[in-house]
Order: structure tokens, then sequence, then C-alpha cells
């Protein structure tokens, strides 16, 4: 009895089949990005990344599904990552904006000076090319694409860096993230108009 073998599909076998593919569906996944977005650019970009990213493995990406859908899915879940960072970072400026205004406790404001000494600290025992991609995206909020760009590396590589400084970080100030946690979950609460 002969075996029948299995052929493993890839999503983009080759370059031809990438190109169309981006041709396309480009459109109709920029329309599909701007209902997470709500911003033309911004799901243009989302769309590019995903391309990108999917590319740049597309070695490994095995399609169980019809290319469109598989697609889709990527698409959605770029957007999705995306709001729920931006998200985050709302939180935090919401939180330090408070911590600022007049009559808030000296026991948060040490905290949080407390807190910035030891990111600080962490940060800086980083290796030198980690800590300048972090520096570069958190500090002053460049793109991976922009700091890719500017310092000469490819995207997958400031992608695992970043990925790399966050588990670090994360490691570093253990200690303060159920405090973190609770003050994030706290602003979000406050935000919401029904709450």
């Amino acid at each position: 009895m002969i075996e029948q073998e299995t052929a493993v599909q890839l999503l983009f076998p080759d370059k031809q089949t990438f190109e169309q593919c981006f041709k396309g569906h480009y459109q109709k996944l920029c329309a599909y990005a701007f209902m997470y977005l709500n911003n033309k650019s911004d799901a243009e970009e989302a769309v590019q990344d995903t391309f990108f990213r999917l590319w740049e493995q597309h070695d490994k990406n095995e399609l169980r599904t019809s290319r469109q859908a598989y697609l889709f899915r990527a698409v959605r879940n770029h957007c999705l990552n995306r709001n729920r960072h931006l998200d985050v970072e709302k939180a935090y400026r919401n939180y330090l904006k408070n911590q600022q205004e007049p009559g808030n406790s000296s026991d948060s404001q040490t905290l949080e000076n407390e807190l910035k000494v030891k990111i600080h600290k962490a940060i800086h025992r980083m290796p030198p090319e980690r800590k300048n991609i972090f520096l570069l995206s958190r500090y002053e909020g460049l793109k991976n694409r922009e700091i890719a760009e500017q310092l000469g590396i490819s995207i997958k590589t400031v992608e695992n860096q970043m990925g790399k400084a966050l588990k670090f970080l994360k490691e570093e100030l253990r200690e303060y993230m159920p405090l973190l946690l609770l003050l994030i979950a706290q602003i979000f609460n406050e935000s919401k108009p029904w709450g």
C-alpha cells in the first residue's frame, strides 16, 4: 500500500503569488483595517506592515484556509494589537497627567519616582542595539519601519529586539506589575462614560 503524501501549501510560495495577492487584496484589506483604526493612513500602514511581516516569513506560513481569509485574519490581528498598544499608552499618559495635578498624594509620587529610576536603570542594562531600538520606539515615537531605516537593519530585527526589551523590562519590573495593572484598570474604569 502506497502512503499518500500531503502537500503543504505555503501562503506565498513565490514572489509572483505575493505580488498578485498584494495587488488583488490591498484595497479591500485597507477598507477592512479602516473599520478598526478609523484612519486611512493608519489602515494603509497596517496592511503594508502585515504584508511585509508575512513576506518575511513566507517560507514558514502554511496555508490551511483560503489566502483571502488568512490575509483578513492577519490584518485584523495586527489592528487589534495596535489598538491595545495605543490604549495602554493612552492610559499611562492619563495616569501621569493625573499624578501631576495638585493634591495627589506624595506616596504615589514617590512610587512613580521609584519606578522611573528602576526603568531607567533597566534600560541602561540592555545591550546597546536593543537599548537604542527601545529608546527610538518608546521615547522618540518612531515606528518599526522608521527605526529599521534609521539604523540600517531589518524590521524583523527591530521587532525581535523590541520583544526582548519588553520581556526584560517585564521581568525587571515584576514587583511593580500588580500595582501598574491596578492603576491602568482604574484609569480605564474612570474614563468609561457608563462607569
